[in-house]
């Protein structure tokens, strides 16, 4: 049997080579790492996959800080800021045992209150100045939408459910009307 001598192979040359981006780097190191025999061994070859081939990118500009406002005393605005309008709309979400307003400063005027049911049990909304009733809705079943427009003075009102133990439980709030 006679050998046959192989011509030697030249190495590729290096301007031939096709070079390969960041993303094709980082598929071809995470493809070896899905190769890996256990769950670990896969999970941290490819957390080095992901850092080594990270895209690079400029590093952001940090925006610009403005000064921090003084401490108030408290945290609802009982003024409107100079020559900004209020708005007249407020939505009132209720959840089991929380009310949560959309804003908590609307303007003097007809007021439009939608009462959003987000819980999973019926609840109504009843507003109060200094004791005595502005409006209520009735009760609303989970996921209904009831909405009034009452005529608000400058004050500050209470919100609140009156199923029994409901605004104990928490579901009050305050709204207040200026401006």
């Amino acid at each position: 049997m006679a050998l046959v001598a192989a011509a030697p192979v030249a190495p590729p040359d290096a301007s031939a080579r096709k070079k390969l981006s960041l993303k094709q780097k980082k598929h071809r190191c995470l493809k070896k790492a899905a190769k890996k025999r256990s769950k670990r061994a896969r999970r941290s070859a490819a957390r080095r996959c992901r850092r080594r081939y990270a895209a690079r990118r400029p590093a952001a500009r940090a925006p610009a800080r403005r000064p921090a406002a003084p401490p108030s005393s408290s945290p609802i605005p009982s003024t409107p800021p100079p020559g900004v309008p209020l708005s007249r709309y407020v939505s009132v979400t209720s959840r089991e045992f929380t009310l949560t307003l959309s804003r908590p400063l609307v303007g003097v005027g007809e007021v439009t209150i939608e009462l959003r049911n987000y819980g999973e049990d019926p609840h109504d909304l009843v507003v109060e100045r200094s004791g005595s009733s502005v409006g209520s809705w009735g009760e609303i079943g989970p996921g209904a939408v009831s909405t009034k427009k009452l005529a608000l003075s400058t004050g500050s009102y209470k919100l609140f459910c009156s199923i029994e133990g409901h605004e104990q439980l928490g579901m009050k709030a305050t709204l207040k009307v200026g401006g």
